[in-house]
């Protein structure tokens, strides 16, 4: 099985996207993984120090996930 994910992230943050982990998401297949820019990063009005929040960004992601053979 062939899948192929396309995610949109906010520019400032796909940096820090780890790939290899939303790979890992799925159980078997080869996962192609591609990155543009999208998504939308809003005021959360909280930050929470325990989580290794920076700042009060909330990080809006969108995937699309394609299955093929």
């Amino acid at each position: 099985m062939k899948l192929t994910v396309d995610l949109a992230i906010p520019p400032k943050y796909k940096h820090a996207l780890d790939e290899e982990a939303c790979k890992k998401v799925f159980p078997y297949g080869a996962v192609t993984i591609r990155v543009q820019d999208g998504g939308g990063v809003f005021p959360s009005g909280i930050a929470i120090d325990a989580l290794g929040d920076k700042n009060e960004d909330m990080v809006v992601a969108i995937a699309s996930v394609s299955v093929g053979y």
